[in-house]
């Protein structure tokens, strides 16, 4: 999966879309696989190690969308918000 969406990144920028245009892709597809994570975690509230990898997940979801933003507020384009 992480190597499907660092292709479709990769062929956002190489089509002639932007740098923020891939970041905001790749933002969105690490905030989708969070709430994969999280979901999975829920159904195993008592096991730490699920717990920590959906603590971590949303660590790095928050990061990716504030790094989309920070991207749009330096005037690129994003479509759409970032999940978070």
């Amino acid at each position: 999966r992480r190597e499907a969406t660092r292709v479709v990144a990769f062929k956002t920028l190489a089509a002639g879309g932007d740098e923020c245009e891939a970041l905001c892709e790749l933002s969105r597809a690490i905030c989708e696989i969070k709430t994969k994570m999280c979901t999975i975690a829920e159904d195993r509230p008592t096991d730490d190690d699920y717990q920590n990898l959906c603590r971590k997940a949303k660590q790095r979801c928050s990061e990716a969308s504030d790094t989309c933003v920070e991207c749009v507020e330096r005037g690129a384009s994003c479509q759409g918000d970032p999940a978070r």
